[in-house]
């Protein structure tokens, strides 16, 4: 039987800025029954200065239990080439304090020429945003644990999730400070598969492989009453899409673009006959042409709507591998994900934008009268004025911070990757046998020369940058490679 007290208090200075507060008192016990029966008790009770002193702690209690079935003596006699065999299961809550202002329960005032105006209203109500996870897990090992099998089955429940208020009547005046309105719910499943060897030789060698599968769907985020249903965030998943109300500002639900037949305007008949985003006498022959979703004759803020992505994806993935002979060494892994996609716009899609002369090369194969077919990219456009290009500023969020288009392929690409992540090869001169006399006169034990490799090698079809990254806005440091050459020694 084990067990844990712990008092955590954490200042954070920050500059001139009042310090930044957290505090938690914590409890863990555990115990196991002759190696067969598992128990653990978690227990926080933690506090946030972002709540006001009635609501400042939230109390998170968690356990576990687990039954290793393979230590029964009946199993082992029913079923000897089984090593291992272990399930157990985990419930409990945890709490985030995450939102977008500090104090949550403090009004801020400004001045404005002669008066004193009340900035966003204190939520004097604010408490602890809940999540509830649950695990059940299946852990085998076969031919005394030559090969291992793990799979858990996962689902988490947040509630009371910080989120900005869209509802709030005209009467109030007022917006108010982030409310505990918010649902998410997610589930997935991990599994993991390993196998290991010797051989007589003392030849070692192992292989393993991890595949991860994950969804994460809105359940409630305060979603504007009257809006139709492909406006709301509800059912969506997170991650996705969003669209901004560009006058006021705001976030109005799911939403992407999607281009229409050849994806570009390619006659001056085509903008003529085709819903456009500003006057036909400002498009060119070569501009993107969008989908009219809400066939209203023209292209508004009002024809996004969700579309295929998430910055968050779906299945994850990792296999590696390593053996051992001799005094060498060898280790490898792989690691990549599919169904993410990632805001890519800005200073890669808009070109010359504010006067910059800067040229990205997923610029470079823009649409030509003589290269239609080959084009990825929109006719070149040049705008030095504050507001964005108007080809794309309708869609709100325009300037230097990016643009909410979110059209595939172009403002919003797929960002699937495999990557090896890491190699490590090393040669153990005592394990060799050919330490010499002189290295242990000096008085050196052990001796190992290695060389180490980091992103060595990606494979994604994205045009340029880290597909690990969720956004492309104001441009990305490149990927870096690394390798290194040491030697490590131990001394009598």
């Amino acid at each position: 039987m084990t067990g844990l007290a712990l008092v955590n208090r954490h200042q954070k200075n920050d500059e001139l800025a009042f310090p930044y507060y957290n505090e938690a008192w914590v409890g863990r016990a555990t115990y196991n029954y002759m190696y067969k029966y598992l128990f653990e008790v978690n227990m926080g009770y933690t506090g946030s200065e972002r709540f006001s002193p009635n609501n400042r702690f939230g109390f998170f209690p968690s356990g576990a239990v687990g039954w290793v079935v393979s230590e029964e003596k009946f199993f082992q006699n029913a079923v000897p080439w089984m090593s291992t065999l272990k399930l157990r299961y985990s419930d409990g809550l945890v709490g985030s304090d995450h939102a977008e202002n500090r104090w949550l329960y403090i009004s801020e005032f400004y001045t404005t020429g002669n008066y004193i105006a009340e900035d966003i209203g204190a939520n004097v109500n604010a408490q602890w945003e809940e999540a509830r996870k649950r695990d059940i897990g299946l852990e085998i090992g076969l031919l005394d644990n030559r090969f291992r099998f793990n799979i858990d089955l996962y689902d988490e429940y947040r509630t009371k999730m910080l989120t900005e208020p869209q509802n709030v009547t005209f009467l109030v005046g007022n917006s108010f400070k982030d409310l505990n309105l918010g649902e998410l719910k997610k589930h997935g499943f991990e599994i993991e598969a390993e196998y290991n060897s010797k051989t007589e030789g003392n030849f070692n060698y192992y292989v393993k492989g991890m595949l991860g599968f994950n969804e994460n769907r809105i359940i409630f985020r305060d979603d504007l009453l009257y809006a139709p249903d492909y406006r709301k965030y509800a059912g969506k998943q997170l991650g996705m899409p969003e669209g901004w109300n560009v006058p006021l500002g705001i976030p109005t639900g799911a939403a992407g673009v999607l281009l229409i037949n050849s994806e570009y305007l390619t006659t001056v008949d085509d903008i003529h006959n085709h819903a456009t985003q500003i006057p036909p006498n400002q498009l060119n022959v070569g501009d993107h042409v969008f989908l009219d979703y809400d066939v209203d004759g023209s292209i508004t803020s009002r024809d996004k709507y969700p579309i295929e992505g998430s910055q968050y994806p779906p299945i994850t993935y990792s296999f590696s591998g390593g053996l051992k002979y001799k005094g060498w060494g060898l280790n490898f892994m792989f690691q990549g994900n599919k169904g993410k996609w990632v805001v890519f716009n800005n200073v890669f899609e808009n070109e010359f934008e504010l006067g910059s002369w800067s040229v990205r090369p997923t610029q470079l194969n823009y649409w030509r009268p003589d290269r239609q077919a080959e084009a990825d990219h929109a006719t070149l456009h040049y705008f030095d004025g504050g507001g964005g290009i108007p080809q794309y500023a309708w869609a709100g969020g325009a300037g230097l911070e990016g643009y909410d288009l979110r059209t595939p392929g172009h403002f919003w690409r797929n960002a699937d990757y495999l990557r090896l992540k890491e190699v490590h090869l090393e040669y153990n001169i005592n394990q060799s046998g050919r330490i010499g006399t002189f290295t242990r006169n000096i008085g050196i034990a052990d001796l190992t020369i290695y060389a180490q490799g980091y992103n060595l090698l990606t494979f994604t079809d994205l045009i340029l940058g880290d597909p690990e990254k969720r956004e492309f806005t104001r441009g990305s440091y490149p990927l870096m490679k690394t390798v290194r050459i040491g030697i490590a020694a131990s001394f009598n």
